[in-house]
């Protein structure tokens, strides 16, 4: 998945899922299952982790963030959406693949 999104006028790249969901089970030490509200928010911060390497704004300045403009919530929800779409159709023509083929 890549996605940009501004926050506080800077433009940020989202990185991948898995590399988000990795960045996300190394700091919480746990495995990845959002249940929590704050799980989620930690994510979508660990999915710019994941897009910047050099990331410049702290996990504080980003609920700052998310709390000053309500459409970031939305639009992280969005790319996540759009990433979990193409990877049904993906998913889908994998399954499909496989259908009337022989197994040795």
């Amino acid at each position: 998945m890549k996605k940009n999104i501004t926050i506080n006028s800077k433009e940020y790249s989202m990185g991948s899922s898995i590399r988000a969901m990795l960045i996300w089970e190394t700091i919480n030490e746990k495995p990845f299952d959002l249940k929590l509200y704050g799980d989620i928010l930690l994510y979508y911060y660990c999915l710019l982790m994941a897009g910047e390497p050099e990331l410049d704004i702290t996990f504080e300045e980003f609920l700052e963030a998310l709390e000053s403009d309500v459409t970031l919530v939305a639009q992280f929800a969005t790319a996540l959406a759009s990433a979990d779409k193409a990877q049904s159709v993906f998913d889908k023509e994998s399954k499909g693949r496989g259908k009337g083929k022989k197994k040795d």
